[in-house]
């Protein structure tokens, strides 16, 4: 044989290396493609968790100043009963108490 032909047989052989590898690796970079969307869907779901933790916590921070202030006001409704059936106390006015 003379060196065109080796060179021949080494273009098809490396020809052939070269279609082998891509093969390989098209499978490879799809599933890497697909790994990288899956991560990104997750990272997204993450960030929305996030946010509705987030929203949950001001929400939550807002019923607990309602609650605050509704067990306040109950406080001072109930010393104003007490106090108005301390000085009613069953038609006895207060400056005859001892």
């Amino acid at each position: 044989m003379n060196f065109i032909s080796y060179t021949f047989v080494n273009a098809v052989i490396s020809a052939l290396a070269v279609f082998g590898c891509w093969l390989i690796l098209r499978p490879q970079k799809i599933e890497n493609q697909a790994l990288h969307k899956s991560i990104d869907n997750n990272t997204k779901a993450l960030e929305d968790l996030t946010g509705l933790i987030n929203e949950m916590r001001v929400a939550q921070a807002g019923i607990e100043t309602n609650i605050d202030n509704l067990w306040h006001r109950y406080k001072d409704l109930k010393g104003e009963v007490d106090r108005i059936h301390d000085h009613s106390n069953l038609g006895n006015p207060p400056c005859l108490k001892k």
